[in-house]
């Protein structure tokens, strides 16, 4: 039976699948709001087309997994594997390239292989906006703003008092701030956030658990204090989440209500 609208574990299942393909070296599925498959990234180290690698995805998904995906939805970005052959083989695979060269689409060149690998991981990361520190009558506010694919979330801590750590508050904002870009099944928490010094340089480092159930996990990032400690402080929670941020779902639009 196909599965027009695949859960987030199937989703899972079907990157772990596609990355064990001949020659592929990576993959991320992008789903919409309703679960359905909108893209999928691939990138691979091979001689072999984008085509071929396409239509290999497209059949590993449809037999293993039930799950049909148009191969024009598939985006393949290819590394040249020939630099690093052996001159024997590279004949060898000069002459299998021949052979199919009737069916294939030429590479893309170089530049524009790592313009798109640029491109890929942009659009998996979450972007640091802003950060708007408010001060009152012995208290402060804190709002931190993320971007992730053009959307962006705005993360809150209010009613601080002034003797609080302003780095570990401006942590738990950017918390709350990711919380708000992603729509999975699990909770994310800082588990804490400290300064320390190597060689000479403030360094900041955050940890923060991703919780599911009973089961927790925990991720850390760093971040140079730099001239802006503040900054730095989402920063850190940030660089602790972003790689696992590309396998999470992410939320189509974020809606705010006015109090």
């Amino acid at each position: 039976m196909i599965d027009e609208t695949p859960g987030r574990e199937l989703i899972d299942r079907a990157e772990s699948l596609i990355t064990r393909l001949r020659d592929i070296q990576s993959c991320r599925i992008a789903t919409d709001e309703t679960g359905q498959v909108t893209e999928i990234h691939v990138v691979a180290c091979t001689n072999r087309s984008p085509k071929l690698i396409a239509r290999d995805v497209e059949s590993c998904l449809s037999a293993e997994l039930g799950l049909y995906v148009d191969y024009r939805k598939i985006g393949v970005v290819i590394i040249d594997a020939r630099k690093e052959l052996h001159p024997q083989r590279r004949l060898t695979d000069q002459a299998e390239h021949e052979e199919t060269e009737a069916e294939e689409i030429e590479a893309p060149p170089v530049d524009e292989q790592m313009h798109l690998l640029e491109f890929l991981e942009q659009d998996m990361r979450v972007r640091f906006k802003g950060l708007t520190l408010t001060l009152g009558d012995g208290s402060y506010d804190i709002e931190v703003c993320l971007e992730k694919s053009g959307i962006e979330a705005i993360g809150s801590i209010g009613d601080l008092k002034l003797g609080e750590s302003i780095q570990e508050s401006i942590a738990r904002a950017t918390v709350h701030a990711l919380s708000e870009l992603l729509d999975d099944g699990f909770n994310l928490c800082l588990s804490g956030i400290e300064e320390v010094t190597i060689r000479g340089r403030a360094v900041l480092m955050a940890m923060v658990d991703v919780v599911s159930g009973r089961e927790a996990q925990g991720y850390v990032g760093c971040a140079f204090a730099g001239r802006d400690s503040n900054e730095a402080a989402a920063l850190a929670v940030l660089d602790a989440l972003n790689r696992p941020l590309g396998k999470w779902k992410s939320r189509q639009e974020i809606h705010y209500t006015i109090r």
